[in-house]
């Protein structure tokens, strides 16, 4: 996370950092983003940089939190009006994702940021993995628990974690075959279903 540092900064001063991060990060692989890159093109110093954040993937962990906090508000709300079902609740959060890939300013970003995090947890990489434990608190506050053969938190954060990793896959073959969004959600919830028939109380 930055530094008071960073925090203390003019508003205009971080965004033009957060502007060339994002770009940076967009245009190549996490793994292959400069530092130098981005200190030139928001016109710092390398030097400044390390008193703002550790190195660029503590710098890519706050841009994703600054994303990802107003898209939890929009699915909380939309998780209050739903009727608390498994399969409902995982698309809408599909689809709340799928308009921000469908954002031009953000969508080769979360590309990138999806395929890291995809290829860490291929690899077993020790990079750093951002947790979706938000999400999972979400889910867990507002889901009628009394669909589930075991309605315990441990059984619907095992469950989350598997329809989670199916969600990671869905976007990243969306990605590459530019699915539109009702063909995206219908293979997604073809997948939930199946997921449904193990964990559904009769």
């Amino acid at each position: 996370m930055p530094t008071f540092t960073f925090l203390n900064l003019s508003e205009d001063k971080r965004n033009k950092i957060i502007a060339a991060a994002v770009d940076e990060f967009s245009t190549c692989n996490i793994d292959k983003a400069s530092i130098n890159k981005i200190v030139k093109s928001a016109n710092i110093s390398r030097g400044s940089f390390y008193t703002y954040f550790k190195d660029k993937y503590d710098l890519l962990d706050y841009l994703i939190k600054l994303i990802k906090s107003p898209l939890e508000m929009k699915i909380k709300h939309k998780f209050f009006e739903s009727k608390r079902e498994f399969v409902e609740m995982m698309l809408i959060v599909h689809d709340e994702v799928y308009d921000l890939l469908d954002n031009d300013k953000y969508r080769n970003f979360i590309k990138h940021v999806t395929l890291f995090f995809h290829n860490n947890i291929v690899n077993n990489t020790n990079k750093k993995v951002f947790e979706s434990n938000q999400e999972n608190n979400l889910v867990i506050e507002y889901i009628d628990k009394s669909q589930f053969i075991d309605n315990s938190d441990e059984f619907i954060k095992r469950l989350l974690r598997i329809a989670q990793t199916i969600l990671t896959d869905i976007l990243i073959e969306t990605m590459i075959k530019n699915y539109p969004m009702n063909q995206s959600r219908a293979i997604y919830q073809d997948l939930l279903n199946i997921l449904k028939t193990g964990y559904e109380r009769s």
